[in-house]
């Protein structure tokens, strides 16, 4: 429903990173890892662990900063190009040193590894400013065509984005004040003269001496 029928025609030859830019603006968190199962375990068993979270640092003169602040699709289609957007990830938080280095030195090797030689990578962005990122990976170029189709695609996501973050926000606000009203209601006193105390209009009644 969302790229059409020409759409996932195109998308079926090629594989879609999403990632969101954290709460505090600071780190770009990758939604989904879609290389296939196949060249996932090749990658893994060369760096002798399991593919971590990406979460990328945002950081002023990075190639991740660059990448989002853009207002169009950025291609990259050179072996130096793609090994710098993964180089990119060795920056996700929660690396140990020693894996940070290890995979310093396998970039190359993951490259090749990767079915891709073309990385189109479309950021998103709000009228607040860039809320996140999409690249489209294939091993043939990209043509006009590809290039216009998702930037259409990429503005439906940041609609559906805004909207579900819209929703969110509203029923959180919605719980905080049920969450609010039930400590007003506990927090409601009566004073009762004639019994000399003070009625709360909650679960428990609390009486008064001087």
């Amino acid at each position: 429903e969302l790229v059409g029928e020409r759409g996932e025609e195109k998308l079926h030859d090629s594989d879609a990173n999403g990632y969101m830019s954290s709460e505090d603006q600071q780190h770009l968190v990758m939604q989904n890892i879609t290389i296939p199962a196949g060249t996932k375990k090749k990658i893994e068993k060369l760096i002798g662990s399991r593919i971590p979270q990406i979460r990328i640092p945002i950081k002023d003169g990075s190639l991740t900063k660059k990448l989002l602040e853009t207002n169009k699709p950025t291609i990259l289609k050179t072996p130096k190009d793609i090994q710098a957007w993964l180089r990119e990830f060795i920056g996700t938080v929660g690396l140990s040193d020693k894996l940070r280095k290890r995979l310093q030195k396998l970039i190359p090797q993951i490259y090749k590894l990767l079915p891709y030689k073309f990385v189109l990578s479309t950021p998103l962005h709000s009228k607040d400013g860039p809320i996140g990122l999409v690249d489209i990976a294939k091993s043939e170029p990209f043509t006009e065509d590809d290039i216009a189709q998702f930037e259409r695609i990429s503005s439906q996501l940041t609609t559906i984005i805004q909207r579900k973050q819209v929703e969110q926000t509203l029923q959180e606000n919605e719980e905080r004040l049920k969450i609010a009203g039930t400590i007003a209601y506990d927090l409601i006193y009566e004073w009762v003269v004639g019994d000399d105390r003070l009625a709360r209009h909650g679960d428990a009644v609390l009486r008064h001496a001087e």
